[in-house]
């Protein structure tokens, strides 16, 4: 809900141009610092940003009802239960 206008301004001024991670970093840490009130700013302080650019998996997320970092928070499993399901029906069937 918050990062969607970030987002959007972010591509618009970008559109067409390479960038670094680096600067997506810094326009994204620019952009918030100045949104949020001092309790988020200590979250958005505390990203862990070698994980979520190096780490293999999915990265850690904030659970925004403890405002602590919670590593299967709002992640939605729905669509990968179901391959999930698939490929081990495939796994399973003898197919061949």
């Amino acid at each position: 809900e918050e990062f969607n206008p970030f987002f959007k301004a972010w591509l618009a001024t970008k559109a067409n141009m390479s960038v670094h991670t680096e600067e997506f970093k810094t326009a994204y840490l620019d952009y918030f610092s100045s949104k949020v009130d001092l309790p988020r700013r200590a979250v958005l302080e505390s990203i862990d940003w070698n994980s979520w650019l190096h780490k293999p998996g999915l990265p850690p997320l904030f659970d925004d009802t403890s405002a602590s970092l919670s590593p299967h928070a709002n992640y939605d499993a729905t669509l990968r239960d179901g391959v999930m399901r698939l490929a081990s029906y495939f796994h399973h069937s003898d197919i061949m």
